[in-house]
């Protein structure tokens, strides 16, 4: 098999198949939050401007998006909810999240989110990823750190945009 990570647009079948798939950790974080993970799954899918499924061998084994409900304007909600199979992958979640974000960071001002500070693998990827922490809020007695990622001169011309990084809105 040839293992390589494939980006489609997000469709809902993605949800079922991940949803009984996810990380421990990314099932613990869902809980924390007061959702199953296929509930977390289906809601972030929902409510996402952009929403990406992450295949391995025709298999969905990530799945992440941007929401801007709620958000002031140029304020971007990122969220990304993955299996164990996604982070045998570490080159392709870097450098492509490197790439998606940079993308995303061309039409918002702020990219942000808060992740369970037990989810450990989560965090050390956020942080090759450029985002930083600052601050925390608890969900149902649980500590969440906020992460986040300010537009810069420099995300205008940092790497091109790839086709998989497109709003639903702009096809």
């Amino acid at each position: 098999m040839d293992n390589k990570v494939i980006y489609t647009e997000s469709v809902a079948e993605d949800c079922l198949e991940l949803g009984n798939n996810l990380r421990a950790d990314d099932v613990m974080e869902c809980q924390a939050a007061g959702f199953t993970g296929m509930k977390a799954l289906f809601n972030s899918f929902l409510h996402s401007k952009i929403c990406f499924s992450a295949k391995v061998n025709g298999k969905t084994e990530a799945m992440f998006g941007l929401s801007t409900e709620g958000q002031p304007d140029g304020f971007g909600l990122i969220w990304f909810l993955g299996s164990d199979e996604c982070f045998k992958h570490p080159i392709s979640l870097v450098r492509d999240g490197r790439k998606v974000i940079n993308t995303w960071l061309k039409d918002f001002k702020m990219l942000f989110n808060f992740v369970d500070e037990r989810n450990t693998q989560h965090i050390a990827w956020l942080k090759h990823l450029g985002f930083t922490f600052s601050g925390y809020r608890y969900f149902n007695n649980y500590r969440f750190l906020l992460f986040f990622k300010i537009l810069t001169i420099l995300s205008n011309w940092l790497s091109p945009s790839p086709s998989i990084i497109t709003s639903k809105n702009s096809q």
